[in-house]
Order: C-alpha cells, then structure tokens, then sequence
C-alpha cells in the first residue's frame, strides 16, 4: 500500500516541478516523431494486409522479364491455361488507360481499367456501394473509385445509377470500389472486359489471378509453363523464352524494391530514439543528483525493495507517455510531408498514409522501454551513492561524457548513411538528362478511336492543333510525342541486324516534337514536315540504339520483327533516363506518325496517349490555359490532363535517389541536434560544478579566451573519438548499403571529408555558451562567496 502512496504522491508533485519532465520529454519526443514515421511507412508498405481478401490464395500468372517479377499475359495464353482443377475463380485486367469522362461540370482525362468478370470476385473485392460490373451489360455500366466519387459526387449514395461519359459512351455507374482498393495502380473507373474464346491475341497486355486451393502454387505454376511449353508456336515463343513462364503468389509482387530502404529508415529512426533516450538519462542523472540525500534518508528509515526507485521509475512512465503525446502528432507531420517521396508502387493500399494502432502500440512500447532504460542509470548511481559502495566508473562527470561520446558515434553514423544518400544524388544530378526542360509545357491528350478512327484522323487533329499552338505568344516550337524523356513508355519488337528479336521503346511523334521535347541532336537531322506517309520511311534513334542494337547509324536500317516497312535512320538523339538516372539507358525509335502503318498505330493507341510539348522563352500556366481552350474549341469531347511544366518530368529521374536523401538526411539531422543537445548539457553541468577551479584560473592570470578553450579543448576530446567510432561503424556498414551502388557508398572519401569537419563545427557550436559562462567568472564573486 505504501509503495501506491509513493506512486500518488510523485504524480501529485510532478506538475508543480514540470521543468524537467518537459524538457526530457520533450527530448524524447523527437525520437518518437522519427520512430512514429518510419513504424508508419513499414506498417502501410510491409505489414498492412494487401486489400485484396483472397491475396494468400492468388496467383498471379503468365510471362515476365528477369528484371521484373511483375508476370503478364496475353489473352490467347489465358484461353490456353482455362481453369485446371486447383483453380477456383481466375480473372484477368487489361493495363490501365486514359479515356475521356465527362459528368455534369466535370471533365477529366481519368485513368481507367478493364477488367472481366471474374477478376474482381477472384481478389475478393466487395464494392463499397451498389455492385460489381456484369458482363451481361456487355460495356454499358462502370464502378468508380471512392477518391473520384468523394470528388465528382460529393460521396452522394445516388450516384450509383447516374450516367457518364467515357469516350463519348454513356455508362452507367453501377457500384464503388473500396476507400483502400487498388492493383498495383490508382485507376477512377473500372470497366467491363469480354474477352472472345480461342483468340489470336498474342498481346501480353494482362495481369491474369487465379485464386488456388492452398498449398497448389507450384502445380500451378508447373501446369502453366507446360501449357506455354505446348504451345510455343501458336504464341510464337521460342524455346527459351518459356523458361519465363509460370505463376507468382500475388503478397510477394507486393512493394518492390522498398524493403531495404524502409529496413534502413527502420533502423535510423531506432539510433535516434538511442539518442534521444541518452539525453533523457544525463536529464533523469541531474534528477537523481538532486535526489541522493533524499534517497540516503529513506534507506536510513529502513526503506527497501523498490520503494526507495519509485520517484525515478514514475518519472520514466510519465516522461514516456508525456514523449508520446508529443511525438505522435510530429511523426503524422512527417508521414505526410514525407508522403510524395513514396513511390506508388511501394503501396497497395489506395489507403492514406497514416499510423494506426499497431503503430501507435510499437512507439508506445518502445518509448516507455526508452525511458525506462534511460532512467537506469540514474538509479545505479543512487544505489552506489547511498551504500557508499566506491563506483568512480559511475562518477558524474564520466557518465556524461561516455554519454556524449556514444550519441557523437551514432549521430556521425547516420550523417555517414545520409550524406552517401545525398553524394549520390548530388553526383547522379551532376549526370546530362540528355534533354533541355527548361521553358517546356506537356498536356496530355487522348484522341479515342470512335471519334477519330484512323491514324490520318489523328494526324489531321494533330497538325490542326499544332498550327493553332504556334500562334500563341511565347511559343517558338511544338509537336506531339507518344512517350516523354524520363518514365514508362510503350515497347515494340524489332529485328537485330543478325535477325535476333529485341523490344524497343517505341514513340510516335510529329515534326517539332523531338525538339520541343529539347532532345540533344548528335547527328543526321530532325524529323521534317516531309516526310509524308508517300515519302520515304525515315526514323530517328537514340544513342542506346547504336551501343546495343546496331552501330551503322545514319543511313542504317531500323526492321520491325512483324515484317512490315523497313525505315532509314536519318538522326541520332542522346539517351534520356527513361527508368532513372541510374538505370541503364533503353534504345528508342522515333517514328513519324504520318509513316506508322495502321496495325502499329491501332495497337500503340490503344494503350498511350499522345502529348502536346509546347517549347518558347515565355511558356507557362496561361499558356497552358490557352492551349487548353484550343483544344476544347476543335475538339469539344475531348478533355485534356492539365498542363506541367517539363521540368516536373525530369524530376522523375531523380526520384529514387532523392527519396534516399531526403529520408535519411532527415533522421541524421534529428540525431546530430540530440547530438548537441547532449554536449550542451555535458558541458553546461562541467562549467557549474566547476565554478571554483574557473574562478581560481581567472584570479591567476588565465585570460577568457584560456577559459573558453578549455571547455572547447574538453568537449572535442570527448567528441573527436566518438566521431572515429561512428566512422568505423560506417566502414563497417559499408558491405550492406547502399549495395546497388557501391561506388557511392560510405567508403567514398568525400562522406568522410564531409561528415567530420560537420561534426567538429557542431560540437563547438553546442559549447559555445557554456564556454563563455566559463569565460565570464568572476573570480573575486566566486570566491568571496566560498
């Protein structure tokens, strides 16, 4: 009963002394905010179940790259595989695509998704509202996504029943998907797929599930490529090529490529809750200086056990939850400014990106643990100073400093992690994009085929446009592009020189469009308004192209593998960073599209859209809007995608590697400032209890700037090693990040040029006061004191 008296007691007395308990708990709390943020993005992309509720039993199933784990299918192959005995439902999905919708007022060129009818029953997705498409409405009826119906119908429950237009077809809406639903890809509208039995169709253009009864996977997976192995020729594959085929649980396509960076976002947010919790003990150490005497005489009353620990114990507990209430909040903060730099397909919720309760429980735990740890030593030094046990390892003065030391070593630590993040990043900027983006606007346009029917109907609107876009002021260029310098763009297969197949990134573009897009020419010429459908056929090709398909260059020979028209290369374009800029580079054909023959344009028109790129000194948001009415006024049913500057696309490039920075630099400027905050304290508390010694000095002769050295000569003594032991933990992390670029790693002499005169310029910025308190003494005051 006694020991609950105690606990009462303390909670009554901490808020008429809540200075100390605020400023550690405020200390902690910047270790919750960084833990909070990163328990948030593993929760949402590693732990949080995939909103598909049949996602253990799927399989994704068909073709893929050795890059890529992502599988495809054709629909011939789909029809081929069936439904085998362990298959209980399958569906397939046609890749997204941009389809004009208009509703009302409302008007967008909305991302969009064919699906069958049983694919969504296969991830078991139950629509919000209303119901899934049916097939037998063979087109009419579509579902809408729940962010397009918050946003076009204010989440009215009567929207389902109300009638849109998608490419000029009225479609009724007949459900809503989930708040969390997505595959891999935010889409507005899904729409009805049918797909003919015993197709020809070779196009390996869908995601086809399976859901399977538990533990068939591999057979499965087996039965699919002996289906592909039977049927080769009918899918014109060769024999090697098979080896690609088969199934995938779907849970292990999910986040690719984002274990490692949370992992070390995981881990950075961990070394600064360390940090912080360090802090919080030389706070909870001073407390506990204060409390010795007290302490004494309650184990001179006869005090024992745990009761003697309870004020230090009670003080952790509400220092934690006090970190906690803090923290949280901050940590949501940084989820959401954090969250543009979090690629798309790290997420397979549509979900917002939020902590939840395990989250809140994991931070919860791992601050109380932090503070309790923290308040150890605290209670150690108590227990030697009051049995008189001689601990001088537990001296004041050395834990603080061995306190600083150790937070020196891991905040060098995590500015070695970031600033190899940032080196890197700063180095793969340094790299030619191959392209000028600056005074450059993109729109997207989609021109459907039941308004515009062939590639001479698209020409027309194209050219009409164009002529129309070079009258605005501040225009001096302007085409039109299927595929933009950085991002994912449509492939072809050709003929390498030797008749091997090879896939090509493959863009349709009119004259203007390669230099309005800014590419660097670095031979032949530019694509011109003569070469007409009658002309001869003529295209322009990367770099890349001559590195790894054929170097003749101008003059040589670009041969689709389908056999249609060979076409003679008059230009030579540098690489753009299509996937990054630290991919290798992909080789490109640019063709005419007044020379694309009907079959090729029907299938790239079928999945791109087309890109107006308007190039002058003074481009910008009003000439956005000006073209926007040009296109409204020559072609009122189509509805352009608002405009963006290029240089937006070209930040696609650095997206990756700057993520790393960004995330990193973050963690490592919360560590450095707890850093700080640790020698300002060691220091601070080294200049009061040793008033005297300063005060005797100054009366001897020292000047103030001999004081002030002093203090900074003791703080970097301390610090100095601590930044060699962070160099070291950094050598010896070197062999695990940062793996897919080692030449950029922690060994690189620049991260160490860079981190220790960083860590040196902190330190004495952080003892720069206590040095002049030092500096300033009085000696006569001190001493006529004593």
């Amino acid at each position: 009963m006694s020991r609950i008296t105690d606990i009462v007691r303390f909670w009554r007395a901490s808020p008429r002394q809540p200075g100390s308990l605020l400023l550690a708990s405020a200390t902690l709390a910047i270790g919750v905010a960084a833990l909070a943020g990163a328990f948030t993005l593993m929760e949402a992309v590693l732990l949080r179940p995939p909103p598909w509720p049949n996602h253990a039993n799927v399989a994704v199933y068909g073709g893929r790259t050795a890059d890529d784990p992502m599988r495809a299918a054709s629909p011939s192959l789909y029809d081929m595989v069936g439904s085998p005995e362990s298959v209980r439902s399958r569906g397939a999905a046609r890749m997204p695509e941009a389809m004009n919708v208009v509703y009302g007022r409302h008007r967008g060129l909305l991302r969009t998704q064919r699906v069958d009818v049983g694919f969504l029953p296969t991830l078991g997705i139950v629509p919000a509202l209303g119901e899934r498409v049916p097939s037998r409405m063979g087109g009419a009826e579509v579902m809408v996504s729940n962010a397009l119906w918050h946003r076009w119908f204010d989440a009215d429950a009567m929207a389902v029943g109300r009638v849109l237009l998608v490419d000029g077809q009225p479609m009724r809406i007949s459900g809503v998907l989930p708040a969390d639903y997505r595959f891999f890809a935010d889409v507005d509208l899904i729409l009805p797929l049918v797909l003919p039995s015993n197709t020809t169709d070779r196009v390996e253009n869908m995601t086809a599930v399976a859901l399977l009864a538990p533990g068939s996977i591999t057979a499965f997976s087996e039965s699919v490529m002996d289906t592909v192995g039977r049927n080769a020729a009918r899918l014109h594959l060769e024999p090697a090529d098979t080896r690609w085929y088969g199934a995938t649980p779907l849970d292990t396509l999910t986040a690719p490529g984002a274990r490692a960076t949370i992992w070390l976002c995981v881990g950075c947010a961990l070394l600064v809750l360390i940090v912080a919790a360090m802090n919080v003990s030389n706070l909870m150490l001073t407390r506990a200086l204060d409390r010795t005497q007290e302490t004494s005489l309650l184990f001179a009353l006869g005090a024992t056990g745990w009761r003697p620990w309870i004020p230090a114990l009670s003080a952790a507990v509400v220092t934690a939850l006090l970190a906690a209430v803090i923290g949280m909040p901050v940590g949501a903060l940084l989820v959401m400014a954090f969250r543009p730099l979090v690629p798309d397909s790290w997420l397979a919720s549509a979900g917002p990106l939020a902590p939840g309760s395990g989250v809140l429980v994991a931070v919860l735990v791992s601050v109380l643990l932090a503070a309790l740890l923290a308040t150890g030593s605290a209670v150690a030094h108590q227990h030697f100073a009051t049995t008189g046990y001689p601990a001088p390892a537990f001296a004041p003065r050395r834990v603080y400093s061995a306190m600083a030391l150790v937070q020196t070593a891991l905040a060098t630590l995590l500015l070695c992690v970031s600033t190899a993040a940032a080196l890197r990043w700063w180095r793969l900027d340094q790299l030619p994009l191959g392209f000028d983006h600056a005074n450059a606007l993109v729109m997207e346009v989609r021109a459907p085929p039941a308004w515009y029917a062939g590639r001479e109907a698209t020409e027309r609107l194209a050219t009409s446009l164009r002529a129309k876009a070079l009258r605005l002021p501040g225009v001096e260029t302007m085409g039109w592009s299927t595929q933009l310098p950085v991002g994912d763009g449509f492939v072809m297969p050709f003929l390498r020189p030797g008749g091997a197949v090879v896939r090509l990134q493959y863009a349709v573009v009119t004259p203007g469009a390669l230099e309005s897009l800014g590419l660097e020419k670095t031979r032949g010429r530019w694509l011109e308004d003569g070469d007409r459908g009658d002309s001869e056929r003529v295209v322009v090709v990367n770099q890349a192209y001559l590195e790894q398909v054929d170097g003749y260059g101008v003059g040589g020979m670009v041969r689709p593998a389908s056999g249609r028209h060979a076409a003679r290369i008059v230009g030579v374009v540098a690489n753009t960073p299509l996937a990054g800029v630290s991919a290798e580079a992909e080789p490109a054909v640019f063709v005419p599209l007044a020379q694309i023959d009907h079959l090729s344009f029907a299938t790239v028109r079928q999945w791109t859209s087309m890109y107006a790129v308007l190039r002058g000194p003074s481009v910008g948001p009003a000439t956005g809007d000006a073209f926007a009415r040009i296109v409204q006024d020559m072609a009122p049913s189509l509805a352009p995608a608002n405009a963006r500057a290029l240089d937006q696309v070209a930040q696609m490039a650095y997206a990756e590697p700057r993520r790393d920075a960004v995330l990193l630099s973050s963690f490592a400027g919360f560590a450095l400032a707890l850093a700080c905050v640790g020698h300002y304290s060691v220091q601070a508390v080294e200049v009061i209890s040793r008033r005297r010694m300063f005060a005797l000095r100054g009366a001897l002769g020292a000047t103030p700037a001999a004081l002030m050295a002093q203090v900074l000569r003791r703080a970097l003594v301390w610090a100095l090693p601590g930044v060699a032991a962070g160099l070291l933990a950094a050598l010896a992390a070197h062999r695990w990040l940062f793996v897919t670029d080692t030449a950029l790693g922690m060994s690189d002499p620049w991260v160490f040029a860079t981190v220790v005169p960083m860590m040196t310029v902190a330190t004495i910025a952080a003892v720069l006061l206590p040095a002049w308190r030092a500096a300033a003494v009085e000696p006569w005051r001190v001493l006529r004191s004593d």
